[in-house]
């Protein structure tokens, strides 16, 4: 199956509060302020930067690399991932994995997320990835007073498969 990728983002903003966004721009062990879905919103990461990935071709998945470190609380704190493909609104169920899973602040680490299927990906075409719109949400669920979410970086690999209606041009010895 092709791919394109790892990239990493061009942009970080945020719904709403969460500080120090552009930290998750670059690898360099600095982490966006705490991420807490209720009071802070999500950290958007878009701009990509995909390219060549045939119009017509059907995007099978989205492997998220998230190095994040957390400080859960306890209770059941997980991470969710959205894909975006207009930078505002979520398309999709996304995924959610545990914040148990990853390094405890100040120390990160690196998991992989794959979104596969129309459920978690939204019915995604070849140019909503190759957009500077396309990306992700990322956020808490569960989360309360005294977890923390820290985001450093994230890269995410796109697989397609082409569809019978994608032309590919063959080149062919004349002679």
């Amino acid at each position: 199956m092709p791919s394109v990728g790892p990239l990493g983002p061009g942009t970080a903003a945020t719904d709403g509060t969460v500080i120090d966004v552009n930290n998750a721009l670059t690898l360099d062990d600095v982490g966006t302020g705490t991420i807490y879905s209720a009071s802070t919103g999500s950290l958007i990461l878009k701009n990509f930067g995909f390219s060549g990935i045939p119009l017509g071709a059907t995007i099978n998945s989205v492997d998220v690399a998230l190095r994040a470190g957390a400080t859960p609380d306890g209770f059941q704190d997980d991470v969710t991932i959205f894909i975006t493909t207009d930078g505002t609104t979520i398309s999709g169920t996304g995924a959610v994995d545990s914040a148990y899973s990853y390094a405890a602040l100040p120390s990160f680490s690196t998991r992989i997320i794959t979104l596969s299927g129309v459920s978690a990906l939204g019915f995604l075409s070849a140019s909503d990835v190759m957009a500077s719109t396309f990306g992700i949400f990322v956020g808490a669920t569960n989360a309360d007073v005294g977890y923390d979410l820290q985001v450093d970086y994230a890269t995410l690999t796109v697989n397609y498969t082409l569809g019978s209606g994608v032309l590919q041009r063959t080149l062919r010895g004349v002679g």
